[in-house]
């Protein structure tokens, strides 16, 4: 699991948030990403989103699957955050509490 803050200066002059981790689907095909549901009042603030996932359309293979899945939420809205967690259906699958930011 890696979570970063890209605050480069450029062309998108707009800090994003990006992740990487791996999940384990029921079948190939999944996609995922995530969404703020919650932000916790502090400084740095503390991030809690949950996992969308998608399922694939059709007819696939019963085989579990494990994927890697890269996230980029652009035009973040801070430059550091103190936690990431990240949850599915009620249930904490990781949490960061060490979120670098590059500049």
């Amino acid at each position: 699991v890696n979570v970063w803050i890209n605050a480069m200066p450029g062309l998108n002059d707009n800090p994003t948030l990006l992740t990487t981790f791996k999940v384990t689907a029921p079948t190939p095909g999944y996609t995922f990403g995530l969404k703020e549901l919650e932000v916790k009042e502090s400084f740095p603030p503390q991030y809690v989103f949950e996992l969308v996932v998608t399922p694939p359309n059709g007819i696939t293979t019963q085989v579990e699957t494990e994927t890697d899945v890269r996230v980029e939420l652009p035009n973040f809205a801070y430059e550091q955050v103190a936690s990431a967690t990240v949850k599915c259906a009620g249930t904490t699958l990781f949490m960061v509490d060490s979120i670098e930011t590059a500049y």
